[in-house]
């Protein structure tokens, strides 16, 4: 399943901001070409509508991994859209997904966003 997560790039560590950029180039994909087998994925019906501000998130991933890992060349084009600008709401709570990363032993920064 695709995932988006709505914590800052610069807390993601390599695999996940890696993860990240594979999912939105995915979504924005099986949206675009209307690819059959979404329909009730939630990650997928929460960006419908809303893929500029998905491209705000590719650029800001790919930023974020040419800047922090030198060795990353990124080098895939994320086309304009002309939907909403606007962040759609999560379906999942940040602090899940904070759980979800500290469960998975990576090296992500989320000292600072645990609460």
């Amino acid at each position: 399943m695709p995932i988006v997560w709505d914590i800052p790039v610069k807390n993601l560590c390599y695999k996940h901001l890696n993860l990240q950029h594979h999912s939105v180039h995915l979504i924005r994909l099986l949206i675009v070409d209307n690819i059959p087998g979404w329909e009730t994925d939630p990650e997928m019906n929460r960006w419908r509508g809303h893929l500029q501000a998905l491209k705000a998130i590719h650029d800001a991933t790919a930023t974020e991994l040419d800047n922090r890992f030198p060795d990353y060349h990124h080098d895939s084009s994320f086309p304009d859209a002309h939907d909403s600008p606007d962040y759609p709401p999560s379906w999942q709570p940040v602090s899940v997904q904070v759980a979800a990363l500290i469960d998975s032993g990576c090296d992500c920064e989320l000292y600072n966003l645990i609460r």
